[in-house]
């Protein structure tokens, strides 16, 4: 798996002449589709995302989810959970249903979100992937 990240390195978005795609934080109104796309795609995990109330719990206080949109319907979502206090925020959850995969959706996520934590004065941005997570770890080698 780090031999195949490694060899993406730096490509970027990549996506040839297909149009960006269309970028939005998710506000409440989104709450309960992005908790259906998660349940689908995480079938565990350590936190209720699957819920709505906690997701919106989570987004009146210390994270903003972002989302692709298209036709009005989410095609993939990725989360910016931040620590103010130590001025750092990690990139997580990124979800694309199984539908809207294979499209490169998720490096377009990133930089938006990047951009979102800098105008919020976060100074520095991490991740977690799972060492056989093949999408996300090729989406953070490409995006250097």
């Amino acid at each position: 798996m780090l031999a195949v990240a490694e060899q993406r390195q730096g490509e970027g978005i990549s996506d040839g002449a297909s149009a960006p795609p269309n970028i939005v934080r998710a506000g409440p109104e989104l709450v309960e589709e992005i908790t259906h796309i998660y349940a689908d795609v995480f079938r565990s995990y350590p936190f209720p995302i699957h819920e709505p109330d906690y997701l919106l719990e989570t987004m009146r206080s210390r994270v903003n989810y972002c989302c692709v949109l298209q036709d009005g319907r989410v095609a993939a979502v990725a989360s910016s959970e931040m620590d103010p206090d130590a001025c750092n925020v990690e990139m997580t959850d990124f979800a694309t249903p199984p539908e809207h995969r294979g499209r490169g959706l998720a490096p377009h996520l990133l930089p938006v979100m990047e951009g979102e934590m800098r105008m919020l004065g976060m100074c520095t941005a991490h991740t977690i992937s799972r060492a056989m997570s093949a999408g996300m770890n090729i989406t953070f080698a490409r995006m250097g």
